[in-house]
């Protein structure tokens, strides 16, 4: 079972506030394992934190995921804005006003959008012209046979970016 990053946990987050003890959210997460309730509750019932402090944790830990996520989408945006410069069918400064839109969502706490919306408000490409990057986009994503990565190949990438074994691709 995949477990999240320390940075995630609840009850790392409330030691790191200094909100509660290493050795507190230690019994409680024990406890769980006999009463499967969430850490918050159990060391509320507990009277080891308020629910001021388990509210600030809470929301904390919250940005921190939404943070992740939104590094991902830019991550993914940028590959987009790649492929788009690359297939001709947008600017580079089409492609940058899309990724300033973007981080400007996150900034102000709006729900993310997917690039190609971006690109259709933004840089104004048409939605034939983002089709035909979405479809010229997912022509290249590719799986290695070798280490499983399964990822965008950039136009003329022969090998697996992680594990050097060759791709394949028809350019």
């Amino acid at each position: 079972m995949k477990t999240a990053p320390d940075r995630y946990l609840l009850g790392k987050i409330l030691v790191e506030l200094g909100h509660a003890r290493d050795g507190d959210v230690a019994r409680a997460l024990e406890q769980q394992k006999t009463e499967p309730k969430p850490i918050g509750e159990l060391l509320l019932r507990e009277r080891l934190i308020t629910i001021e402090q388990l509210a600030a944790a809470v929301q904390l830990q919250k940005r921190r995921r939404r943070e992740a996520l939104f590094r991902r989408e830019l991550l993914a945006a940028r590959e987009f804005a790649k492929a788009a410069i690359a297939a001709g069918v947008a600017t580079r400064a089409d492609m940058e006003k899309c990724l300033q839109a973007m981080v400007g969502t996150f900034k102000r706490e709006d729900r993310l959008h997917p690039m190609s919306r971006f690109a259709l408000e933004i840089a104004g490409l048409s939605p034939a012209r983002i089709a035909e990057l979405w479809t010229a986009l997912l022509a290249r994503t590719t799986n290695c046979a070798g280490c499983g990565a399964v990822y965008n190949a950039a136009p003329g990438e022969k090998n697996c970016r992680y594990c050097e074994a060759e791709l394949g691709i028809a350019d």
